[in-house]
């Protein structure tokens, strides 16, 4: 009978626990704290409320904001409602705050973008129908305030910086103005237009005389913009006085 010879035992398997995963935890709550933190510094971007940043309320122009930095709306004195929508690749090319824009009042409707830059403030497409009341919202700084109705056709508007200029016209019906201080004494004023062909310099004239400027506009590199009226202007808008022209500073 053939006798079964018996080998060595192989040596038994070793069984490795794979603590892979338990090492991957290691340092895992830190990692986790950091995104949320991320998630939630995000979160605050991205519904950052407009008010923190926009000046609204008493001593300014604006009535109320609401929404957020991104997409927002400003109430504006005079009852004109001004919307914006964040334009990030325009904000990117641009190097600073790009939207698009809508303004609704009484009198219509105005569509553009807008560059918030360090130092200034661009304009581009601006189109539609508004009041003369914007512009007294817009320029705080103005004696006196008008109401009538406006066309506007504004190809690029640049306030502040080294190339400051405008580019389009606005068209104004036939309206009235008053002094800011004496808002009783109204004046009737003819249809006007605003225009310029992209310099710093734009003028106010008669729809039918456009070579007599009533008035006109001077673009500071700070971004004041000058208005001087003219003599012919002092006849047409009897709260410019002393006849010879009234030189104001304001600002957008």
């Amino acid at each position: 009978m053939p006798s079964s010879a018996s080998g060595p035992n192989p040596p038994a398997a070793e069984h490795a626990v794979d603590s892979s995963w338990l090492r991957s935890l290691v340092g895992r709550p830190a990692r986790l704290l950091a995104i949320a933190g991320a998630a939630y510094l995000a979160g605050l971007v991205v519904y950052l409320p407009a008010r923190l940043i926009v000046a609204h309320g008493e001593g300014t122009n604006i009535a109320d904001v609401a929404g957020t930095i991104w997409h927002g709306e400003a109430a504006l004195a005079g009852g004109a409602t001004l919307g914006w929508r964040w334009a990030p690749l325009r904000s990117l090319i641009g190097f600073g705050f790009a939207g698009d824009f809508t303004v609704r009042s009484d009198r219509g409707e105005l569509r553009g973008k807008a560059l918030l830059g360090p130092r200034s403030i661009t304009l581009a497409d601006v189109g539609g129908a508004t009041g003369a009341s914007l512009a007294a919202a817009l320029f705080p700084r103005l004696p006196f305030a008008c109401d009538m109705p406006l066309q506007v056709d504004l190809r690029r508007v640049k306030l502040g910086g080294g190339d400051q200029h405008v580019d389009g016209r606005i068209l104004g019906d036939a309206g009235n103005c008053a002094l800011r201080s004496a808002p009783g004494a109204t004046t009737a004023v003819p249809p006007l237009v605003l225009e310029s062909a992209g310099d710093r310099r734009a003028q106010i004239a008669r729809q039918g005389q456009r070579r007599v400027p009533l008035a006109t506009f001077d673009l500071g590199r700070d971004g004041a913009i000058g208005i001087r009226i003219t003599q012919e202007g002092a006849a047409a808008f009897p709260f410019a006085v002393p006849a010879g022209g009234l030189a104001v500073d304001t600002r957008f």
